[in-house]
């Protein structure tokens, strides 16, 4: 086995207008020690606060007093090839027109002593960090016509 890598997330980095009530999906190239997937491992925070990611650690920059980190509930899924596929709901909708930062810690996060890991124990390697920005609710409200 290899360390797990990220295929693909949804929202995609940069995604603009994304649906408010959407979850944050996580495809990865091999099935993973779920357990390892948590609040340790992952967060989802807005506005963005300023995170420097390299290839040798983690740095987290200052975040407002007003950053707001999101709780949610992770349920996990295999996809035709066997690879895990991991759902993030929030408990509560985002907000409107916000920057939102999604980040799964990897072996190279030197602020964390917990990463994402496959069954063998091989840590993620590197830390995967996206942003998005969500959309506007939209409600049409109906009207009787007479």
């Amino acid at each position: 086995m290899s360390a797990p890598v990220v295929l693909q997330v949804t929202p995609a980095d940069q995604e603009t207008d994304v649906v408010l009530g959407q979850s944050v999906i996580v495809a990865l190239d091999q099935v993973i020690d779920t357990t390892t997937l948590n609040d340790s491992t992952f967060s989802l925070t807005y506005p963005a606060p300023t995170q420097i990611l390299t290839s040798n650690q983690l740095i987290a920059g200052e975040s407002s007093s007003s950053t707001v980190n999101v709780d949610g509930v992770w349920s996990f899924a295999d996809d035709s090839e066997g690879r895990t596929v991991a759902t993030f709901t929030p408990s509560k909708r985002l907000p409107e027109n916000t920057l939102c930062t999604a980040l799964l810690l990897g072996s190279d996060a030197s602020l964390s002593s917990e990463d994402l890991m496959n069954p063998a124990g091989e840590s993620m390697q590197n830390s995967y960090q996206w942003t998005f920005t969500t959309g506007v609710l939209n409600l049409q409200i109906g009207r009787a016509h007479v």
